[in-house]
């Protein structure tokens, strides 16, 4: 990977309908990951019902920071979303 293709995602996405507070957490970096444009890309604005980073191996660790940031600012956020959440974490 060069340098050139390295992009900011953000887990809960700033267009997200998670309430105003999601835009406010866009100096929040805690709501941030590394991740490459063509996977950044097909993510764009989609929530965990939506879409889930293609290794299935992480999906673990992505529901827990994508939880821990909801929580943590207190976002509302879709009930699919959560249970889509609640599931990866349950099977693990």
């Amino acid at each position: 990977m060069q340098a050139d293709d390295a992009q900011i995602g953000r887990f809960i996405p700033l267009a997200s309908g998670a309430t105003s507070s999601v835009r406010r957490s866009r100096t929040i970096t805690s709501n941030c990951s590394a991740t490459d444009g063509p996977t950044n890309n097909r993510k764009s604005d989609r929530e965990p019902a939506q879409w889930l980073p293609p290794a299935q191996s992480v999906h673990y660790a992505y529901g827990v920071d994508w939880q821990r940031i909801a929580d943590t600012y207190g976002l509302t956020v879709a009930v699919a979303d959560t249970a889509t959440v609640g599931e990866i974490l349950a099977g693990w």
